[in-house]
């Protein structure tokens, strides 16, 4: 007799075959291993979806939790299954996540360490206990506006003095980079001035340092983002020069041989100074 007809003949009066039949269904292990404790939990909560969901949670966190036996006492409280796997969901982030794709990180010392975030997960880890809309865990488009708009930078505290200057988010648009206007934000999402964070309860002197560096860096990457255009531009002018109508002027144009020379010379002293150019 299959697990299910068994389980139904348990539990009949108690649990109707359709509703096991549908927690059998969820259950997508081979050995359906975990449909009894999914039947033992329905009596409590009478609804198989947030039972189901949970379970196979738990199943999908398995390397990450130290007793895998859902059968044991502990579990007979389903509050614990939730606790247990919020825990897993913690140890799992901790073992996968690689810090180097996910953010870039601008300063890191025994105090304190600032990055910028370059993917939505990163900013869920190191803005984790923040009221910040680039954190929220269910909606990134609040973090992929930001980034795109402008320069997103995280500062954490350490050594936490728990208060909402623990952690501090940075934020420059695009619009205002070679102004030096940098938004600041504490950690509860109350929007300040950089000269507010200069009366908060940072050290003077990593408060300097930090708002320099930000400017000197945000001030950096528009230079780049100026000599990337300025490349493109070049590239752009340079492969739009017409080869064959130049050999046709050429042959036109016969008897205007210093005319060419001079653009084979400028073309010889482009290459010439391109090829000193390490790619």
């Amino acid at each position: 007799m299959a697990k299910v007809d068994t389980l139904i003949e348990k539990y009949k009066g108690q649990i109707s075959a359709r509703t096991i039949n549908a927690l059998n269904n969820g259950d997508t292990t081979k050995t359906k291993k975990y449909l009894e404790y999914m039947c033992r939990m329905w009596l409590e909560i009478r609804r198989a979806p947030q039972v189901i969901k949970p379970v196979m949670e738990f199943d999908s966190l398995l390397p990450y939790i130290e007793n895998k036996d859902i059968y044991h006492s502990d579990y007979s409280d389903f509050n614990f299954l939730f606790e247990v796997i919020e825990e897993a969901k913690e140890i799992k982030e901790e073992k996968t996540f690689v810090r180097e794709e996910h953010v870039d990180v601008l300063i890191e010392n025994d105090r304190y360490i600032m990055l910028i975030p370059k993917t939505h997960r990163g900013s869920l880890k190191y803005g984790k206990g923040t009221k910040w809309c680039t954190s929220m865990n269910d909606y990134e488009g609040h973090f992929r506006d930001y980034s795109r708009d402008g320069y997103l930078i995280y500062l954490s505290r350490k050594n936490e003095k728990r208060d909402i200057w623990d952690k501090v988010a940075f934020y420059v648009e695009n619009d205002n980079a070679t102004f030096g206007h940098v938004t600041v934000y504490t950690s509860n999402d109350i929007e300040k001035s950089d000269r507010d964070f200069f009366s908060s309860t940072w050290d003077m002197e990593d408060i300097l340092y930090i708002i320099s560096y930000i400017r000197q860096y945000v001030t950096y990457c528009e230079y780049r983002k100026h000599a990337k255009d300025e490349v493109k531009s070049i590239k752009n002018m340079l492969s739009q020069i017409d080869v064959t109508k130049l050999i046709h002027y050429k042959n036109v144009l016969s008897d205007e041989n210093e005319m060419f020379k001079d653009v084979f010379d400028t073309m010889t002293e482009i290459n010439e100074k391109l090829s000193k150019i390490k790619v």
